[in-house]
């Protein structure tokens, strides 16, 4: 009987980590997409970026998510604090991958060495 409690309550917990983000958020080569993902992202920020008051302020909007169930404000805090921190913007980056593959397509379309510059 405690053994099924424990499992349940942790069921119910470990549901929270997947709720979905209002818009995923593109880092690097990868996505945010939940609330599991954005936590597990600012856990492996460098420590000199944990500190800094925009990723605390990310956090807490993680730790507020898991006990309203409402990921509103964690993708704008994310997001100012990837702009804010001196990461290139959203935009930026959408751009530069959206470039890279127009080149890939137009490589295999062409059969040409795709342009990664």
């Amino acid at each position: 009987m405690v053994a099924s409690s424990v499992r349940s309550t942790w069921n119910k917990r470990s549901s929270v980590w997947n709720l979905p983000l209002d818009h995923p958020i593109e880092v690097g080569r990868g996505k945010l997409a939940t609330l599991g993902d954005v936590g597990t992202f600012i856990l492996a920020l460098p420590d000199a970026l944990k500190v800094d008051q925009l990723w605390q302020y990310a956090a807490e909007t993680v730790v507020e998510a898991v006990r309203s169930r409402d990921t509103a404000h964690v993708t704008r805090a994310v997001y100012m604090a990837l702009i804010l921190t001196g990461d290139e913007s959203p935009a930026d980056r959408a751009a530069d991958e959206f470039e890279l593959s127009i080149n890939l397509l137009t490589a295999k379309v062409l059969g040409a060495r795709p342009n990664y510059s």
